[in-house]
């Protein structure tokens, strides 16, 4: 089963937001939004409206399709019409991976597209897994660390603490920076 939700603002309760799932986990789920939808609930709050419960998933999708369509797609943060495969754990056959698959072989980037991509992937946050190719020097002890995990093990913090200090989300008071 499945339930359609609605966002909307808060300082006014115009919907901003059109969506489906197969319970309200996903709907109450404010991470994972395209730049619209941030920056609406950022300047102005958000709340959930559920608006239909125990559909089916085709019931659900046409009536996301009846609303979007209805409220206008300039008028939401919604990237597309609604309804759309890929969705509720639908997964793509093996014949539409190989096509897409094909498509992309062979592909040529031109300098200038490769360090637009090398540009924008610098300085996201990687994850656990290379934490370690970012050094970090500690102007307190005057040392430099091979690692976020090693400068956050020594200082005695965990290492998303580290990051939030580099980051500038939390005070630095250590001087951490990197290199």
């Amino acid at each position: 089963m499945s339930i359609v939700y609605a966002h909307r603002r808060k300082d006014n309760g115009n919907i901003f937001y059109i969506g489906m799932g197969v319970c309200e986990k996903r709907a109450n789920k404010f991470s994972g939004r395209n730049c619209y939808w941030k920056s609406i609930e950022q300047k102005y709050g958000a709340y959930v409206d559920v608006l239909a419960t125990d559909l089916s998933v085709e019931d659900a999708e046409e009536l996301e399709m009846f609303l979007i369509e209805e409220i206008g797609l300039d008028n939401l943060t919604n990237i597309t019409i609604g309804g759309q495969k890929g969705r509720l754990g639908d997964t793509k056959t093996k014949e539409e991976r190989e096509k897409i698959s094909k498509s992309r072989m062979g592909m040529k980037f031109s300098q200038e597209q490769k360090d637009k991509i090398s540009q924008s992937k610098k300085g996201q946050n990687k994850g656990i897994k290379n934490h370690k190719s970012v050094q970090v020097y500690c102007k307190t002890l005057d040392k430099t660390f091979e690692c976020i995990l090693d400068c956050a093990t020594e200082l005695g913090y965990s290492r998303q603490y580290i990051q939030d200090m580099i980051a500038g989300r939390r005070t630095n008071k250590f001087g951490l920076r990197k290199l």
